[in-house]
């Protein structure tokens, strides 16, 4: 590193360590303890000065000064010896994180007279940002991904296995599945549920108020009462899923790792970084999932957002009120004993596709001050299908009594719907929760319940007692109102089984998330069943085809995915018109118009005999004569152009497809395309054609095309 950022906080240290024990700051002074000062454990500080270049160095060392108890930034009797070295049998695989070099720190020397000034000591080789050094480096072992067993390391070292996240006194390591949260982080409103064009867009994302003091609960950590937290909000869409995933690879370390890593980095691939994805996704999934989100940089911002999270824990409450006014910025003026804690000091996506970490210190600290850390099963909250149902989960852990038994931890508690909703989405102080709130608590009790972590009931203000929640009546449950009170019995997140792992192959992840009375009828046994309730189950089933996860299969897997649900439509569908055309014909035109091509190509696929016959008599009944998506040019002709958003300069945009446009315009006024602009979404329409259209000053090609695919509809 060419900076100057090591030699500047070398110099501030120093003149801190002078004036704490009453000598002058002088230039002799500053030479003395400069030499002393271990350039090794003040690498964080360094790139905390990189980051923010405008902060004072005596300013990053008061913020720093609460982590290193009793000067231990400075070099001990026993560092200056010569460093065993550490061997290890084999180069690292490449399927296994490895740690880069750490370089050994070199034995206190004399300064010359000549030397001494206001930067006494030339900057200090940063061993990840200068791999051209030609010093030999110190051989660490490699970090085994847990699961695996660890490399036996030489009796000198004296580095515990116990991993870095456990407490001292907990039974023995965790699961392997199982990883170990704090409650500061996982019930604090840090993640939230946002809509689309927040996620996509960083200028409108929201971001957490550092002026808020918030109470530490004494039942979770040990120190501290108060605290603040700044940066983004982090989403429950892809944030929480790296949030868990770093907390995953970090927890796998031992302390001695974790110390290495956070003097220097690790090196993972994105597979390897996001290697709890795969525990319920298939290969080809997974895969696709990587390559997609390395492709539009979202992998890139997430870790962004996760590296300017910060959390500033003070020992007094009102040690906190200079930091939360006008004086934040300086840290030498706050009171008290301060500690400022991130989720990672630097994660990092290059170029090379390679994630590169270092941890940070502090947030080790504070799982140390934690009187209580909550386990969590990683790939339960990773694999439920709705955003605020992964929030909801993680929320659920921190309001249980801790009581465990017989695989379940018990919560006990009786909240409305708007105190659960203060709990997983809180809103600003002008806000208010709306129908769209409430059900997207309806939509998380249903998944948890139907997944079988979750026993509740609920209690209407017009009603005396309470109604179970199981998985045979969740899918007709109905949230009214903020009043309701939902009774938390006990959850099952803490197991060290995943209810998304384990499933049979003919059932598909959506079919083993149903009720078990949905899995196990036959169509002998919906003999006695209503036509109302068929129609509800029918809406349900087709309404959890998600083509969105769907873009990353070919069409076999997706055939193959959801093959026994479209069964189970078939069949109820079959006895629904027999007794209830009417109800069977609204319940058919209640699916969405993009939708129905889909459905209808895999039912024509997936199903065989009677039961595709029925469906095929069944969609053209009511849903009208359709093409399929290979048959349909129109539509052909619209995927092949890109989108609004990718478009810079509409001009160039009509000139370079103006063949496809021609095409499309005489397609689309003859009796052939006025089918196919059935099965093409608005949306698809508007964004690839329509809106372009119109920037390029093509007027009336965009309202020739709006108004013959509202005829078409």
């Amino acid at each position: 590193m060419t900076d100057d950022a090591v030699a500047r906080i070398v110099t501030a240290i120093a003149k801190y360590e002078a004036q704490k024990i009453g000598l002058p700051a002088n230039q002799k002074s500053i030479a003395f303890f400069s030499s002393l000062v271990d350039r090794a454990k003040i690498l964080p500080m360094c790139q905390f000065l990189r980051d923010s270049p405008s902060r004072n160095p005596d300013q990053v060392v008061a913020r720093f000064v609460a982590f290193f108890d009793d000067s231990s930034w400075l070099i001990e009797e026993e560092d200056s010896d010569p460093q065993p070295s550490l061997t290890t049998q084999g180069e690292p695989s490449e399927q296994s994180p490895r740690l880069a070099p750490v370089l050994p720190s070199p034995a206190p020397a004399p300064v010359p007279s000549a030397q001494i000034g206001d930067n006494p000591l030339p900057p200090q080789p940063e061993p990840e940002l200068e791999p051209e050094l030609e010093v030999e480096p110190a051989r660490v072992p490699p970090l085994t991904p847990a699961g695996k067993s660890e490399p036996e390391l030489p009796s000198s070292a004296s580095e515990s296995a116990t991993r870095v996240f456990d407490m001292s006194e907990q039974r023995g390591p965790l699961p392997v599945t199982l990883d170990n949260h704090t409650q500061l982080v996982i019930g604090t409103g840090i993640f939230r549920t946002l809509n689309r064009n927040l996620i996509n867009n960083p200028a409108l994302r929201p971001v957490l108020d550092s002026k808020i003091v918030y109470e530490v609960d004494p039942r979770f950590m040990n120190g501290y009462k108060a605290m603040t937290l700044a940066g983004p909000v982090l989403d429950t869409d892809l944030d929480i899923k790296t949030y868990l995933c770093l907390v995953k690879l970090l927890g796998s370390m031992t302390d001695a790792q974790y110390e290495r890593a956070a003097a220097s980095y690790i090196e993972v691939t994105p597979e390897q970084f996001y290697s709890p994805l795969a525990e319920f996704l298939s290969p080809a999934e997974f895969g696709n999932y990587i390559s997609d989100f390395m492709r539009t940089d979202k992998i890139l911002h997430s870790m962004k957002r996760l590296h300017a999270f910060q959390m500033t824990l003070f020992r007094q409450p009102e040690d906190a009120e200079v930091h939360s006014g006008k004086e934040s910025k300086d840290s030498s003026r706050m009171k008290g004993s301060v500690m400022i804690v991130g989720l990672v000091s630097v994660i990092s996506l290059d170029g090379d596709g390679i994630i590169r970490i270092t941890p940070n210190l502090p947030m080790r600290e504070m799982y140390r001050a934690a009187s209580r850390l909550i386990a969590v099963n990683r790939s339960t909250i990773i694999g439920f299908e709705h955003p605020i149902s992964r929030i909801f989960s993680l929320w659920l852990t921190t309001i249980g009594n801790g009581q465990f038994k017989q695989d379940w931890v018990y919560i006990n508690k009786k909240l409305s719907v708007r105190g659960i909703l203060e709990g997983i989405h809180p809103l600003t102080e002008a806000g208010y929760y709306k129908k769209r709130h409430v059900k997207m608590l309806e939509v998380a009790l249903v998944e948890l319940v139907g997944c079988g972590v979750l026993e509740c009931a609920y209690r209407r203000h017009t009603d005396t007692q309470f109604t179970p929640i199981t998985p045979e009546n969740c899918k007709l449950f109905i949230l009214d109102g903020l009043k309701v009170e939902i009774e938390l019995t006990r959850h099952r997140i803490s197991h060290k089984h995943s209810p998304h792992n384990g499933q049979s192959e003919d059932a598909g992840v959506h079919s083993a998330q149903l009720p078990k009375g949905l899995q196990e009828e036959t169509s002998d046994e919906l003999s006695d069943v209503s036509a109302v309730t068929l129609s509800n189950e029918i809406t349900h089933i087709l309404k959890s085809v998600d083509f969105g996860r769907a873009r990353y299969l070919t069409m076999p897997d997706i055939v193959e995915l959801y093959r026994a649900d479209l069964v189970k439509v078939a069949v109820r569908t079959k006895l629904l018109r027999e007794l209830d055309t009417a109800l069977c014909r609204k319940t058919m035109k209640s699916v969405l118009g993009y939708r129905r091509e889909r459905l209808a190509n895999l039912f024509n696929i997936a199903l065989d005999g009677p039961d595709k016959a029925v469906m095929a008599g069944v969609c053209a009944e009511f849903w009208g004569t359709m093409t399929t998506s290979n048959d349909n040019r129109l539509y052909n002709l619209l995927s092949a152009m890109p989108r609004e958003s990718q478009i810079k300069d509409p001009d160039q945009w009509a000139i370079t497809y103006a063949t496809q446009i021609r095409d499309f315009l005489a397609l689309m006024v003859t009796e052939e395309g006025e089918v196919m602009l059935k099965g093409i979404r608005a949306a698809m329409l508007n964004a690839r054609l329509i809106n372009l259209l119109t920037k390029a000053s093509m007027t009336k090609e965009a309202k020739l095309v709006k108004y013959r695919a509202e005829a078409a509809k």
